[in-house]
């Protein structure tokens, strides 16, 4: 049984302002987020940075909230777009899963799951409200049973009036009460997408009831969060966050008052307002008014919150791309900003190129509030770390990945690296950093295509080059640039014949698809004032020539693209499928086609970037996969046509040997090649849910004429992608050959045939399913440079993830 772990996920954060939380507890620091359907895991502080240590599956569609139950560091709270909410104990699952397993749900709700609040009851039980987009806010009980479940209660289910989408939450523990009544009442402020925020109130039987609405904003209230007055305990301060720019302060007070209580700034209005709990002589009174307007951003105000302990310190996360920490001036009697991270954009037109658009989403404190997080619209974290002695806040190593579907990927041949494509139209570099001889992690060191259209394919042309393919007609060729190759160098060992050739910066310009190469001299000779006035400029001197870490997304989005070095025309719509020969000289390509015009395969070679004529025909729809033999001699292509056709190398072209029209009874998703030692066999999977192998047939010289089926290996689901190890593995004096299978719900397994019998496989292992994605397979590669002791499969998926296992075979 092969001994398979996980070493690798990278996985982007999903852009909602409640989709990832901070367990507060000091011996956890795990931060769980929504990365698609899934709830990732990670610890921003291990000294291994291992990054996303687990993803658990359960929704059935996007994860918008996510949240640790109050005072638990191992229940985890989440709800999708799939109207559902889940909740999860770190004591419930497998390893793989890093011991969390879903133990019960909160039904109910027609609408997508918009926040989620919790207050500790004690005994291991908690009130949790909720919002969703139903327009409907749910009150529930929910206890921890000795059996490690839950145990879900609904208590109440209120209706927003008038109806408006509740967006925000933030709820009290138990308010002061009267004298010897040790358990007060709770208190929910909701917002969302009205201008105002209501206040409820509920007794020990947890029935809210309306206190009142407190108006102000002038645009959807996006942010909530309470926090008592370490001067005066009984007061409790309301902290509200608009997309109108603001920020609002409120202060709840114990009593009835008729005159303003404000205490921290001057009041604004002088409007006090009530809300009462319990009838006749048992009637508690409560107060509250506005005591702060807080005005700093330059746009929408998606988050906030209070840091935890003692300090009234307040964290707001802003679609102008910062987070800002406002403290309150006894002497000047005003909230200002006493520190801000994140980036200020001063470049005209700035866009995704940059990485400057799309602001931060969701922004957060550590544990124990020197620490703070924040995601934006790339999908990557962004992490930084009091430091003391400096009085800074310093950006450090945090995790990135795709946002939409990993359409793509490819091992640099020698292993080293790898890159992936996504429809988020980026492709991204990803390697190992070397901290040590017995230890490394993987990272994402370069972002070398940033694109205006969606990324379907992509291809390495020998060490420092590789082709890509998108929803345009042309592939563009890049080229390595010397920064990245010497960050490379220092950082993960990789070493480059090339480096002298390469250039030293590439830029985009404002409206361009195109990466310019940019050079010193170039530099040199450019106006200053065009210089300053240019969203292309690139320094002269890159940060990554010094940079001890993996760089951090500022770094990523604006330094490591790659200079463009041709672009390969001909077809006349979306690519659709490419690849490289072993020997770097030919790319085979094809796009989406529905005519047999269109459905050609086009060879370009490498050494002047011209189309070899004419174009190779025998499908009559979109070709989807292509793989060349070991050895190059042979090339073979499957479709959506149901066919599969193999061309063998004559000079310098290929010519189609023989053609199968029935090759499967649905669309072949993937077709491969077996290790040469194997002999000239391949293997194709389908939407049949089936691998077949073809063996080949000679004629009486000896020469192969066609391929038959000789073996068919049945399925449960549609086998969407296929990868053979590329070499033979000795197991106890017998030799097998390896093929990964990846179907269309995620899972992974692993077949082997004996070499002398090569086309009878039998199944190996099913990967475990916190392994292997949550979303259809995309396409699998094994490192070509793999041990047998210690193979790396790298898996793209239609749920966002770019993984790597390590696998031993022996």
């Amino acid at each position: 049984m092969p001994d398979i772990q996980s070493r690798f996920i990278a996985l982007g954060g999903n852009r909602h302002p409640a989709a990832a939380d901070w367990c507060r507890s000091p011996s956890s620091e795990l931060v769980a987020f929504g990365a698609g359907r899934c709830v990732a895991l990670w610890n921003p502080h291990d000294s291994k940075y291992r990054g996303i240590v687990s993803s658990l599956k359960g929704h059935t569609n996007r994860v918008n909230v996510v949240r640790f139950l109050a005072d638990s560091d191992s229940i985890i709270v989440s709800g999708g777009a799939d109207n559902n909410i889940l909740i999860w104990n770190k004591d419930r699952g497998t390893q793989y899963a890093f011991g969390y397993g879903q133990i019960g749900s909160l039904e109910g709700h027609t609408g997508s799951i918009n926040y989620i609040a919790s207050i500790s009851l004690g005994s291991n039980s908690w009130l949790i409200t909720t919002a969703s987009a139903d327009g409907t806010i749910g009150v529930w009980k929910v206890a921890l049973k000795e059996d490690g479940t839950a145990e879900t209660t609904r208590v109440q289910s209120i209706k927003t009036l008038p109806k408006y989408m509740p967006l925000a939450f933030a709820l009290t523990a138990p308010f002061p009460g009267k004298e010897g009544t040790p358990d007060g009442p709770f208190i929910l402020a909701v917002g969302g997408s009205f201008y105002s925020i209501d206040v409820f109130v509920a007794g020990s039987d947890c029935q809210f009831k309306k206190g009142f609405t407190l108006p102000g904003h002038e645009n959807w209230v996006r942010g909530l969060d309470f926090k008592r007055d370490p001067k005066n305990p009984e007061d409790v301060i309301l902290a509200s966050s608009a997309q109108d720019k603001f920020i609002r302060l409120w202060k709840f007070h114990y009593g009835k008052t008729e005159t303003s209580i404000g205490s921290m700034a001057k009041d604004f209005s002088g409007k006090v307002y009530h809300m009462s709990v319990g009838e006749g002589d048992s009637e508690i009174f409560y107060s509250c008014t506005n005591t702060g307007f807080l005005v700093g951003h330059e746009d929408w105000v998606f988050s906030i919150f209070w840091k935890p302990g003692n300090e009234m310190k307040l964290l707001s996360t802003s679609a102008d791309n910062s987070m800002a920490i406002w403290e309150f001036d006894e002497d000047a009697e005003m909230w200002s900003i006493t520190a801000q991270v994140g980036e200020v954009s001063t470049t005209k037109g700035a866009s995704t190129a940059t990485g400057s658009a799309g602001g931060l989403w969701l922004g957060m404190w550590g544990p124990d509030g020197n620490s703070l997080l924040a995601i934006g619209k790339t999908g990557s974290w962004r992490l930084w770390d009091y430091n003391a002695e400096d009085d800074r806040w310093l950006g450090k190593v945090a995790i990135t990945g795709h946002t939409r579907q990993a359409s793509g990927v490819t091992w640099c041949p020698d292993g080293s690296y790898l890159l992936s494509t996504s429809l988020d139209q980026t492709t991204r570099l990803f390697s190992r950093w070397k901290h040590n001889d017995e230890y490394y992690s993987w990272h994402e060191f370069a972002r070398p295509q940033i694109h205006g259209y969606d990324l379907n394919v992509v291809g390495m042309i020998g060490e420092a080059r590789f082709v890509s393919g998108a929803d345009e007609k042309p592939l563009r060729v890049f080229k390595e640039p010397k920064p990245v190759a010497a960050l490379l160098e220092r950082l993960c060992d990789v070493h480059s014949n090339e480096k002298e050739h390469m250039a030293e910066a590439a830029s985009q310009g404002v409206l361009s698809l195109s990466n310019k190469e940019v050079n010193p001299d170039e530099m040199e000779d450019e106006d200053d004032d065009e210089q300053m006035d240019s969203a292309a400029t690139v320094p002269i001197v890159s940060p990554l020539y010094t940079a001890p870490e993996p760089p951090i997304e500022d770094v990523l989005a604006r330094h490591t693209l790659f200079p463009e070095l041709e672009k390969l025309y001909g077809h006349g719509h979306e690519m659709a499928s490419l690849a490289v020969s072993h020997n770097g000289k030919f790319i085979a390509t094809a796009c989406k086609a529905s005519t047999i015009d269109h459905a050609v395969i086009r060879l370009f070679e490498t050494g002047q970037w011209r189309e070899i004529k004419p174009s190779l025909k025998a499908h009559n729809l979109t070709v989807l996969r292509f793989d060349f033999t070991q050895d190059d001699e042979y090339l073979l292509s499957v479709g959506r046509d149901r066919r599969w056709a193999v061309f063998k190398a004559t000079g310098e072209t290929y010519e189609k040997v023989t053609e199968n029209p029935k090759g499967h009874l649905r669309v072949i998703w993937d077709g491969k090649w077996a290790p040469s030692e194997a002999g000239r066999i391949f293997v194709t999977s389908s939407r049949d849910k089936s691998f077949k192998v073809w063996s080949p047939v000679t004629d009486e010289a000896g020469a192969i004429k066609d391929w038959t089926a000789s073996t068919v290996v049945k399925g449960t689901e549609p086998i969407t992608s296929i990868d053979f190890f590329p070499k033979p593995v000795e197991i106890e004096g017998t030799k097998y050959i390896y093929l990964a299978t990846g179907c269309e719900s995620g899972a992974v397994s692993l077949y082997k045939a004996p070499l002398d019998t090569p086309t009878k496989f039998v199944l190996a292992t099913h990967i475990d399913n916190a392994l292997v994605p949550d979303l259809t397979v995309k396409q699998l590669s094994w490192n070509p440079k793999s041990e047998v002791g210690k193979a790396e499969l790298a898996i793209a998926s239609e749920d966002s993830s770019l993984r790597v296992l390590d696998i031993s075979l022996l």
